[in-house]
C-alpha cells in the first residue's frame, strides 16, 4: 500500500486567490497527525497539512490524507509542500530546492484525531 496518494480529497484554504508574487519570498510550515492502524501494523494514518505564507503573510493552506506503511512518511511530506508550492505558481526549482532543503521532524506531529484534522486552524 503507497503512501505517496492521498485518499479522500486534497482541500484547500486560501486567504487570496493566489501567491503574491513568490519570487519575493515565501514562508513554508507544516503538521501532521499520525498513527498506525493497528498496534503491530505497519501500515499508518497520516494527515498532512502544508502552509505558504507570501511576502504580504497571505496564508494557503493544503490538506491531505494518506494510508500505507510507514517506511517513507518524511519523503511523503515533503512531496506534498512541493505539490502545494507547486499548484499555488511557485517556480518549480525554487519548490523542489525548499522542499528538499526542510527539515521533516517528529516534532511536528500533533495528536490523531480524523475528525478535528479539516477543521483544526493551526
Amino acid at each position: 500500500m503507497s503512501l505517496e496518494k492521498p485518499y479522500g480529497g486534497i482541500f484547500y484554504r486560501r486567504s487570496a486567490e493566489k501567491l503574491s508574487e513568490p519570487h519575493l519570498g515565501i514562508e513554508v510550515d507544516y503538521w501532521y497527525m499520525a498513527k498506525r492502524i493497528s498496534e503491530n501494523s505497519p501500515i499508518i494514518d497520516l494527515c498532512i497539512c502544508t502552509l505558504l505564507y507570501d511576502h504580504r503573510s497571505n496564508r494557503f493552506e493544503c490538506k491531505s490524507i494518506h494510508q500505507g506503511t510507514y517506511k517513507n512518511w518524511r519523503e511523503v511530506i515533503r512531496q506534498r509542500l512541493e505539490f502545494h508550492m507547486l499548484k499555488e505558481g511557485v517556480d518549480k526549482l525554487m519548490a523542489k530546492r525548499i522542499a528538499r532543503d526542510i527539515e521533516v521532524s517528529k516534532e511536528k506531529m500533533l495528536e490523531f484525531n480524523r475528525e478535528d484534522f479539516l477543521y483544526r486552524n493551526k
